[in-house]
């Protein structure tokens, strides 16, 4: 079953994942577990609110569709290189 979220769910979702992540970077001696969970939630709402499939997201960021799996999967964190990219994006605002 699919579920569609409409625009304003989106937006509330993406301002909360990113108040999430802000809290994630202040705390100190975190596990990057978190960190690579609420990256994994940035993606998949950003590829949401604009309609994008994990192929599109793949293509636009120059990468294997399997790293985006990977990264949405929570199995890896993106580098710090691919990070920076999310900032000039749009994908993360830390």
């Amino acid at each position: 079953m699919c579920y569609y979220l409409n625009m304003d769910e989106i937006e509330i979702l993406i301002q909360e994942i990113n108040d999430r992540i802000k809290r994630l970077g202040q705390l100190a001696g975190e596990d990057d577990t978190k960190k690579v969970k609420a990256y994994a939630m940035m993606l998949r709402a950003f590829r949401a609110k604009n309609r994008l499939t994990q192929d599109d997201l793949a293509k636009k960021l120059e990468v294997n569709k399997m790293t985006i799996i990977r990264w949405e999967g929570m199995k890896s964190m993106p580098s710090q290189p691919y990070l920076k990219l999310f900032r000039e994006m749009g994908i993360i605002t830390e």
